[in-house]
């Protein structure tokens, strides 16, 4: 299937190459969403994010440490009921720190997820533009090319206008 959709597009643009004017670039997004302002905004955002989960995590670490080596430490001297409160009292701090560890990885992709949809809505109206104005039939992105000159690449044009709009804000 995915063969006929990719034969059906390349004897579209085929086509149309040879029947107007046809103008082609690329931009490499990766490369926008890496070194553009925004996108180091973004990772600077998510850094900080990071850092503020992990110091609650290791926070919850300690907690759990510390209950480990009280029940070690009294051991000899708890009675059965109160090893098994303990005992409970820790499976319920690890259970809560592998919940706590796996909500804030959710929530940080999600965010990570929401500044790079953020960067490519801009792009994609900054590459609506540039193909407005210079006659670009088709922009693509690099990651599904196989090969294509570099003189047809749009992603340093980009990552100026991207990086000016930032600093305009």
């Amino acid at each position: 299937m995915k063969k006929i959709v990719l034969t059906a597009i390349m004897v579209f643009f085929a086509v149309n190459i040879y029947a107007s004017d046809f103008k082609m670039g690329y931009v490499d997004m990766q490369q926008i969403i890496i070194t553009s302002e925004q996108g180091k905004e973004a990772q600077k955002t998510l850094s900080s994010i990071e850092s503020a989960q992990n110091t609650l995590i290791n926070e919850k670490i300690k907690e759990i440490k510390k209950l480990e080596d009280v029940l070690a430490k009294q051991d000899s001297i708890l009675t059965p009921e109160s090893k098994e409160k303990k005992k409970a009292e820790l499976n319920k701090q690890i259970l809560d720190y592998q919940t706590k560890g796996r909500n804030f990885k959710k929530e940080l992709q999600q965010k990570e997820a929401e500044l790079i949809q953020e960067i490519i809505l801009d792009v994609d109206n900054i590459l609506a533009k540039i193909a407005q104005e210079k006659g670009y039939t088709a922009i693509l992105n690099k990651a599904g090319i196989a090969y294509m000159p570099a003189d047809l690449d749009l992603t340093d044009t980009v990552i100026n206008i991207l990086n000016s709009a930032s600093s305009e804000k």
